[in-house]
């Protein structure tokens, strides 16, 4: 599972660097500032790129941001409305598009891989083609030896995003 939030990631990455040109004829759309900054363990992080997808079929909002380090984040919201979500602890590798769930790879690396134990996702401002909100996890990385738990904190996301219909 964690090479398709992998894959994943990535494709939202390219989907929304290549849909970003701007239609003459569409000015309604006006895009958003796009921006997905945390802290690990307190010391502060940004994505260089931003990404999000609603897939229509499963209801599910995935929001990503791309570390300069080949990292990422991966926020997964399914019936996404405003309000907050609280994070259940996941099962390693059995995170499905139903489930609420963050994933932080703080590398490329599988030791450096964590799924969140508990915390909360708020979604704060959402339209048809936005979403603004917070978040913050505790995690561990369980292929990890040792086993390291991580504090993400002060997490904040805006990005627009675009409606999968084919899924």
């Amino acid at each position: 599972m964690k090479k398709y939030l992998i894959l994943l990631c990535f494709c939202l990455i390219a989907l929304l660097s290549n849909s970003c040109k701007k239609n003459s004829s569409d000015d309604t759309l006006a895009p958003v500032n796009s921006y997905m900054t945390f802290k690990v363990d307190g010391v502060g992080q940004s994505a260089n790129k931003v990404a999000a997808l609603l897939s229509s079929k499963h209801n599910n909002l995935s929001i990503s941001g791309l570390l300069d380090n080949s990292g990422f984040v991966l926020l997964n919201i399914p019936s996404p409305q405003i309000g907050t979500y609280a994070i259940p602890q996941s099962v390693y590798g059995h995170e499905t598009y139903d489930n609420l769930s963050i994933f932080y790879q703080a590398d490329g690396t599988n030791a450096n891989a964590f799924d969140g134990l508990n915390g909360s996702i708020t979604i704060t401002a959402l339209t048809s083609t936005t979403v603004t909100g917070t978040f913050q996890i505790s995690c561990s990385n369980p292929l990890g030896n040792p086993i390291v738990t991580k504090i993400i904190s002060e997490g904040k996301f805006s990005s627009n995003f675009i409606i999968d219909t084919t899924n």
